[in-house]
């Protein structure tokens, strides 16, 4: 696990929430965290070109910083039914 994640760092971090040096917002958005969103395009990686994938996550991280900015976002159109509707059309050439 030490070579996915940085462990030592990650514990100092929970340190500092309990130590309450670090203050948590939590907010519910309609887009799926970074992490679920990287698994997301695991998942497609083999209907997903390189530059699509690259435009997606800058899209992703946009939106993403728009919620934490308090502006408005266009969260509710991103392109997930897109590569949706990708894989359907490249499973039925298959």
């Amino acid at each position: 696990m030490e070579d996915l994640m940085d462990l030592e760092n990650a514990r100092l971090v929970v340190k500092w929430i309990k130590d309450g040096k670090v203050k948590l917002n939590i907010r519910k958005t309609p887009l799926p965290s970074p992490f679920a969103t990287n698994l997301i395009l695991q998942g497609y990686s083999d209907l997903i070109r390189i530059e699509d994938r690259q435009k997606f996550l800058r899209r992703m991280h946009e939106e993403h910083i728009r919620i934490i900015e308090d502006k408005p976002t266009d969260a509710v159109n991103l392109p997930f039914k897109q590569i949706k509707h990708l894989r359907k059309s490249r499973l039925k050439k298959r």
